[in-house]
Parts: structure tokens; C-alpha cells; sequence
């Protein structure tokens, strides 16, 4: 169920009339005590949820730095498991995800890329946008990526339609498609999915590569913990980070600078993109990572 958009009276109509017997609570990292106990008042009296679990309090109020300095944070995928297993609730393997894909979810991605004059090489996705202006790499690194790889590679650009605006300067570039606003996140998966690797920023189709079994080379600020959003580690997957900032850690919403992103050189993410390839095309059979 959507909710975003539903006002709260109607919301609680909806959930009343399922009649629920249980609500597990996946809190948000950052949720406050009070957001928690809203939360419980609304579930238990209001909606008339008889019982609950799941709400965990995990906000960091003091010494962010020094734990960003000598403690290792928890992946959020890790935390939100935890939730479970302490409930009893095992949860698969490994990092195995499960999505509700359709035929017109096939259909959809199978005809936008057969009406494209595509070369027939690898393909590598990039997703040169995101949510928080802090957490982008600068859109004329992006530029300097794709003028490097598009000798050997078609580059596909994934996002949303709010991406549109500030990715106008790479849709002139050399074998270069943009997909931003064309498909549902699944189909976003999905077209992911049928790539060498995905370039991303912190972002929501980053988490979508590597759950659809992309390979990721991911881009982090310094806003937040280190580990807390990074994908997977199994051996292909990579992160870039910019240290020796000053205000990291600052868990902000707003930045005048955007420095941590700055700081990741082209030169730098073109030689960590350069390893994983060299094992996936050593390791890739025909067929399984190109359209």
C-alpha cells in the first residue's frame, strides 16, 4: 500500500478494515523516540493493531565523529535482518532478493531498447542523480566518464524524471541513452540487470543494481557512517569515499560545497571500474551480462 499520498484518516480507514493482527516496525535509522511512539499510539489505538514488534531506537545523539572514527555501523540491510531473527523470522542467504516482476515489465524494457540504434557492445548504466544534492558526483565527471568508456562501451543513464534537468549535458555525448523517467523502478532493475556494471550514486537504483545482481561501483559522500548504505561485499562490488573531510559525519539534509563528491577524481573511479570489469569479462558467460 502506497500511503504517501493518502490522507491520514483515510490511511487508517484502510489498515482498520484489514483487521491486522500484527505490525513489525522496520524503523528508520535516525527515528526519533518520539516519531517511535507515535507510531505505537497510531498502530495499537487507532488502527487497533492488537500486537507489534520491531521498534528500535537507534539514533546516535553524541560522539559521531569519534564512532565514525573506531566503531564499524552496521549495514542497514544487516540491521533491518536483525530485526527479524530476534523475533524468529529467518530470512534467506546471502544477499537474495525477490521482486514481483510481470510481463509488461519485460515487454516495457524489451521494446525501449529494440527501438535504439544500439551498437551491440557491453553496456555499463550510470546513475548520475540523487535525492540529496550532497550525495551527486559532479555531472561533468560523469561527462568525463563516458567520453573514456564510450570507445568500448554503450552507456546507459538511469533515473528518474527529476534527473532530467541536470543530466541535459551528457545526452549529446557518443552512444549514450537515457532511460530517466522512461520505467518503474523495476523495470529500472531490470534494464540494470542486462549490464556489465552500474555506476551510482548513493542512491535508490544503486540498492535496485546490486538486488537485481548488477555489479555496483557506488559513490558515497561522507554525510553519513561509513558501511551504513554500501552494497554488497562480494568481491566485485566497490565503493569510492573521500576521507580527511572535516565535517564529516554531519548527517546534514543541506551542503554549500558538496566537497566529499568533489573529491572522488574521475581518474579514481576509472581505475576502479577498470577491476571489476577485467573479472567479469574473464568470468561472463555468453549472453548472461550484456543486452
Amino acid at each position: 500500500m502506497n500511503y504517501e499520498a493518502l490522507p491520514v484518516r483515510q490511511l487508517t480507514r484502510q489498515l482498520r478494515l484489514k483487521k491486522y493482527d500484527l505490525v513489525i516496525h522496520f524503523t528508520q535509522y535516525e527515528a526519533t523516540l518520539r516519531n517511535l511512539l507515535r507510531d505505537m499510539i497510531y498502530f495499537r489505538f487507532l488502527v487497533g493493531i492488537p500486537a507489534g514488534w520491531g521498534w528500535q531506537f537507534n539514533r546516535l545523539l553524541w560522539y559521531k565523529k569519534t564512532q565514525a572514527n573506531f566503531l564499524i555501523m552496521p549495514n542497514e540491510r544487516e540491521r533491518l535482518n536483525s530485526i527479524l531473527h530476534r523475533n524468529g523470522i529467518q530470512t534467506s542467504v546471502g544477499d537474495r532478493y525477490l521482486f514481483h516482476i510481470t510481463a509488461e515489465d519485460r515487454r516495457v524494457v524489451d521494446e525501449l531498447l529494440a527501438g535504439l540504434p544500439l551498437s551491440g557492445r557491453p553496456v555499463i548504466a550510470l546513475v548520475p542523480g540523487a535525492k540529496r544534492p550532497q550525495n551527486r558526483w559532479p555531472v561533468a565527471h560523469f561527462e568525463s566518464l563516458i567520453r573514456h568508456f564510450s570507445g568500448q562501451f554503450d552507456i546507459f543513464l538511469i533515473g528518474g524524471p527529476d534527473d532530467l534537468p541536470q543530466i541535459q549535458t551528457l545526452l549529446h555525448l557518443p552512444h549514450t541513452y537515457s532511460f530517466c523517467g522512461l520505467l518503474s523502478p523495476v523495470q529500472s532493475g531490470l534494464l540494470m540487470q542486462r549490464c556489465l556494471l552500474v555506476l551510482s550514486n548513493d542512491t535508490g537504483p544503486m540498492h535496485l543494481a546490486y538486488a537485481f545482481g548488477a555489479p555496483v561501483v557506488a559513490l558515497f559522500s561522507n554525510r553519513d557512517f561509513a558501511n551504513r548504505w554500501f552494497p554488497p561485499e562480494n568481491g566485485i562490488n566497490a565503493v569510492l569515499r573521500s576521507t580527511g573531510v572535516s565535517c564529516a559525519v554531519c548527517l546534514s539534509e543541506t551542503c554549500p560545497d558538496n566537497i566529499c563528491m568533489k573529491m572522488i577524481s574521475p581518474e579514481d573511479v576509472i581505475t576502479t571500474i577498470n577491476n571489476p570489469l577485467s573479472k567479469i569479462t574473464r568470468e561472463k558467460t555468453s549472453g548472461l551480462h550484456s543486452v
